[in-house]
C-alpha cells in the first residue's frame, strides 16, 4: 500500500511539473509575439509571468533579459542572464549563447574585463560562435589592440559570412590600422546586402583616407540627402572639399551644421528633442574645431589668420599616440602647406607637405602639389640666374676659439682652433664658399656652413669669407676680430646667458615583431625605461614632457615626432631614443640608406621601415633650439653620413648655435641585443655632476668606454658607435646640453 501511495506521488509530481513547463512555454510564446511587434513592456509581463509559473525556467530568463537589453535596461538584463546561466543545462552551444548575451550586456556597461571574461567563456564551449567573436572584438576595438579586433572579426565573418555588421566593424578596424583599402573592401561587401544610408558616410571616410576625394563628396553628399540629421557627415566632408579647393562649399557645409545645432539648442530650450551631434564635441577631437575655423578663414581669403587657427590645431592635438585622429592631423599639415605655398613660403609649404606624406603617402594632390613647387623654384632660379646680378648675403658669421696643446719633438706650442659658422643665401643657389682663399666643403642646403680655421696663438688677422653664387657673383663678410671667445673643450662650468626652455624626450622602444623573420630583442623597453628615469629624476624632463612609444607602428612614431617638433618653442629641447632593430641599403651608386623597423614591419618591404630621410623630414622646420637623436639599432650609422659633429667649446658656445645631432651604437655593421652604447649612455647621466652636459661630452664618454672595453676585432665587427651632425635640417654646429636637477 506504501509503494502504492509513493509511485502515485511520484506521478502527480511529474504530472505538475509538466505542466507547469508547459504553461510557461505557452506563457513565453505569448511575449514573444509582443517582443516581435516590438512592444517590450507586454513582452516582459508574460516573460515574467513565466518565470512565476516556473522558476527553472531558463528560457523565460534570457528572453526577459534580451528584452531588457534591447531597452537598455542593462542591470536587469545582466542579472536575469545570470540566472538563465545557472539553470540552463549543460549543452554546450546553449551556455556559449548566453555567456556571449552577458559579455554584451557587460559591453554595454563599460565592465570590459568582465565581459571579456564571459566571451572567453563563450569561446571555450563553442569556438563556432561567431557572435562572441565579434563581441570581444569590439572589446578589443574599444582598448584600440586593432590587430587582435581585426583577428577576432575575421574569424567572425569566417564562422558567418552573412553578417553584415561583421564586415561592418572589421573596415572601422582597418580605417584605424591605415588601411583604409581593406576596409573600402569590406565596405563594399557590406552594401551589397545592406542598405543602410550609414554605411555612404563609412566609405565617403575611406575613399577620402585613399585620395579619392570627388568620390568621398559624391557618398557624403548622398548619405545627408537621405539623413539630413546625422551631424558626423557635415563636418566629414569638408576635408575633401578642401582637397579639391573648394573652400566656399567647405564653408557652407560648416554653416550649415552650425545652424542645424543651433536649432536643436533652441528647441531643446521649449522641450523638444531633435537629436543632432557630432564628434567634434568629444575630447580627443576638440582640436579639429579649429581646422575648421582655418577651412572658414582661407574661404574668406585671411590666410594669415588661418595660419594661426592652425598652429592653435596642431598645439592642441599634443604629440602623445593617436588612432582615430591621424586623418585629421594631416588635414593640418596639408592646409598649413597650401597657405604657406600661397603666402610664397615655398620652402614652409614643402616642409609641410613633405611631413603629411611621411604619416600617409596616399595623397595624390600633396604629391601634385610638391611637383608643382620644385618646378616653380627650378623655374624661378633659372630666370634669377640669367638676370642676377647680386652676390649672396652672408649673415650671422662668427668667430670662437678653442685652445689646443699639441706636442711636437718634446715641444710645447700653442695653436687656435678657430670654428667658424654662418649662413650664406642667394636666390640663385651657392656654387662656392671660400675662408680665407680654403674652399669649404661643410655647406648645407639652407646655406649654413662651418669650417675649422688653424691659426698661431696671437694671431688676430681678419678672416675674409666669400661665397659665390650660381650666377658668378660673389659677396664677401669679413670678421676683424677673430679670437672673440676662448675655452678648453668639455668646460662645462659657464651657464648660457639665454634660458633653455622645456625639455622633451621621444622614447622609442620596438622589441615585439609581428613578423616572424624578425627576431624579438630582449631589452629595448628595460633600457628605453632605465633612461626615463634618469631624464626625469635627475635631469630637467618633466614627466608629461616624456612621450612613451612602445611596440609602435611606423605611423605613430613618425606622427609623434613630426607633432612634437611642430609644437616646440624656439629655445625648446628634444631627445629622441630609438632601441629596436634597423637595416640598411645601398644603391647602384654605392650610397648607403639607413632603416629603422617598427614591429609592425615586414621583412623584405622597406615601404614599412622607417627611412632616414623621413626622419629628417620630421624634423624639418622646427623652432626647437636643440634636437638630438639617439640610436640603438644595427646599421644606424647610416643616420650620420657625411655629417659633421662641430661642437666644442665652452656650454655657452655649444648652447647659443641651434643643434640638430645624431648619436649612434654602431656604423654600418649589426650590433648586440645587450647594448655597451645603453651602458655607457645611462652610466655617464646617472654618474655626472655638473650642472651643464654637452651631448658632445656624453659622446666623448660613451666611446672612450666602448673603446676600452672592447677588442680591435669587436670593434670592427660589431661596436663602432658615431656622432655627427644631422645634414639638410638646420643644424648650425651647436650642441644639446642636459641640465642637472638642483
Amino acid at each position: 500500500m506504501r509503494f502504492t501511495s509513493f509511485f502515485l506521488a511520484a506521478a502527480l509530481v511529474i504530472c505538475t511539473t509538466t505542466v507547469k513547463a508547459q504553461n510557461a512555454a505557452d506563457t513565453i510564446k505569448k511575449g514573444d509575439e509582443f517582443f516581435k511587434k516590438e512592444k517590450f513592456s507586454p513582452a516582459i509581463n508574460y516573460y515574467t509571468k513565466a518565470i512565476s509559473i516556473d522558476p527553472k525556467s531558463y528560457e523565460a530568463f534570457y528572453k526577459r533579459g534580451v528584452t531588457y537589453s534591447t531597452i537598455r535596461e542593462n542591470n536587469k538584463a545582466l542579472q536575469d542572464y545570470t540566472d538563465a546561466i545557472s539553470l540552463a543545462p549543460a549543452d554546450p552551444a546553449y551556455k556559449s549563447l548566453l555567456y556571449t548575451e552577458r559579455g554584451n550586456a557587460y559591453k554595454t556597461k563599460k565592465r570590459y574585463d568582465s565581459a571579456q571574461l564571459d566571451f572567453n567563456k563563450a569561446l571555450s564551449l563553442d569556438p563556432g560562435n561567431a557572435n562572441a567573436c565579434s563581441g570581444r572584438g569590439d572589446l578589443y576595438y574599444q582598448k584600440n589592440s586593432f590587430d587582435s579586433a581585426l583577428a577576432d572579426y575575421t574569424k567572425a565573418i569566417n564562422l558567418d559570412a552573412g553578417i553584415a555588421e561583421s564586415y561592418r566593424k572589421r573596415s572601422k578596424a582597418y580605417y584605424c590600422r591605415n588601411q583604409a583599402d581593406s576596409a573600402l573592401n569590406d565596405m563594399l561587401t557590406v552594401m551589397r546586402f545592406d542598405a543602410d544610408i550609414l554605411n555612404y558616410n563609412y566609405r565617403g571616410l575611406y575613399y577620402n583616407s585613399l585620395g579619392n576625394y570627388e568620390s568621398a563628396v559624391k557618398d557624403f553628399l548622398h548619405h545627408l540627402k537621405n539623413n539630413f540629421k546625422y551631424g558626423n557627415a557635415y563636418i566629414n566632408i569638408i576635408s575633401p572639399l578642401v582637397r579639391l579647393q573648394r573652400f566656399a562649399e567647405a564653408s557652407v557645409f560648416y554653416s550649415l551644421f552650425q545652424d542645424r545645432l543651433y536649432l536643436a539648442g533652441v528647441l531643446a530650450t521649449r522641450g523638444i528633442s531633435l537629436s543632432f551631434d557630432s564628434f567634434l564635441d568629444q575630447a580627443e577631437y576638440k582640436f579639429y574645431n579649429y581646422y575648421i575655423k582655418a577651412v572658414t578663414e582661407v574661404s574668406d581669403g585671411r590666410l594669415n589668420d588661418a595660419l594661426t587657427s592652425l598652429d592653435t590645431a596642431s598645439k592642441k592635438y599634443g604629440s602623445e599616440i593617436k588612432n582615430l585622429t591621424k586623418r585629421c592631423y594631416i588635414d593640418i599639415l596639408h592646409l598649413r602647406g597650401y597657405i604657406l605655398e600661397k603666402l610664397g613660403q615655398t620652402d614652409d609649404a614643402k616642409a609641410n607637405y613633405e611631413q603629411s606624406l611621411v604619416i600617409d603617402p596616399r595623397q595624390p594632390d600633396v604629391e601634385k602639389a610638391l611637383d608643382d613647387l620644385a618646378y616653380k623654384t627650378s623655374l624661378a632660379r633659372s630666370k634669377t640666374r640669367s638676370i642676377d646680378k647680386t652676390g649672396p648675403v652672408i649673415k650671422g658669421a662668427y668667430a670662437d676659439t678653442v685652445k689646443v696643446m699639441n706636442v711636437s719633438q718634446s715641444i710645447l706650442s700653442d695653436s687656435l682652433t678657430i670654428k667658424i659658422r654662418g649662413t650664406a643665401s642667394d636666390e640663385s643657389g651657392i656654387r662656392q664658399l671660400k675662408v680665407n682663399n680654403v674652399i669649404v666643403d661643410n655647406v648645407e642646403e639652407d646655406g649654413f656652413f662651418h669650417f675649422n680655421l688653424r691659426k698661431k696663438s696671437g694671431d688676430n688677422s681678419p678672416i675674409l669669407i666669400a661665397a659665390t653664387d650660381s650666377a658668378g657673383n660673389t659677396g664677401t663678410y669679413t670678421i676683424s676680430n677673430a679670437v672673440t671667445r676662448g675655452g678648453e673643450v668639455g668646460n662645462t662650468s659657464a651657464a648660457p646667458d639665454a634660458p633653455m626652455g622645456k625639455y622633451y624626450a621621444i622614447l622609442i622602444a620596438e622589441k615585439d615583431y609581428t613578423d616572424p623573420d624578425f627576431k624579438d630583442l630582449s631589452f629595448p623597453v628595460r633600457d628605453a625605461n632605465r633612461l626615463k628615469e634618469i631624464l626625469q629624476n635627475q635631469y630637467t624632463f618633466e614627466a608629461d614632457n616624456i612621450d612613451t612609444l612602445y611596440n609602435r607602428s611606423r605611423e605613430d612614431i613618425l606622427e609623434t615626432i613630426i607633432a612634437r617638433c611642430k609644437a616646440l618653442g624656439k629655445n625648446d629641447n628634444l631627445l629622441i631614443f630609438y632601441a629596436g632593430h634597423g637595416d640598411t641599403t645601398h644603391d647602384k651608386d654605392n650610397r648607403v640608406d639607413g632603416y629603422l623597423i617598427p614591429t609592425s614591419a615586414k621583412k623584405g618591404l622597406t615601404s614599412y621601415f622607417i627611412t632616414s630621410e623621413e626622419i629628417k623630414k620630421a624634423l624639418l622646420k622646427s623652432n626647437a633650439q636643440h634636437i638630438l637623436l639617439l640610436l640603438d639599432a644595427c646599421y644606424s650609422g647610416a643616420f650620420t653620413r657625411g655629417g659633421s659633429p662641430d661642437a666644442t667649446g665652452d656650454v655657452w658656445v655649444q648652447w647659443k648655435s641651434p643643434s640638430r645631432k645624431v648619436m649612434t651604437s654602431g656604423n654600418l655593421e649589426a650590433v648586440p641585443d645587450v647594448s655597451f652604447f645603453i651602458r655607457y649612455l645611462t652610466e655617464v647621466l646617472r654618474g655626472n655632476t655638473q650642472k651643464y652636459l654637452s651631448a658632445k661630452d656624453v659622446w666623448d664618454f660613451v666611446d672612450k668606454g666602448i673603446r676600452d672595453h672592447t677588442t680591435e676585432t669587436d670593434r670592427t665587427k660589431y661596436y663602432n658607435p658615431q656622432y655627427s651632425a644631422i645634414t639638410g635640417v638646420d643644424d648650425k654646429g651647436g650642441s644639446f646640453i642636459f641640465v642637472l636637477r638642483k
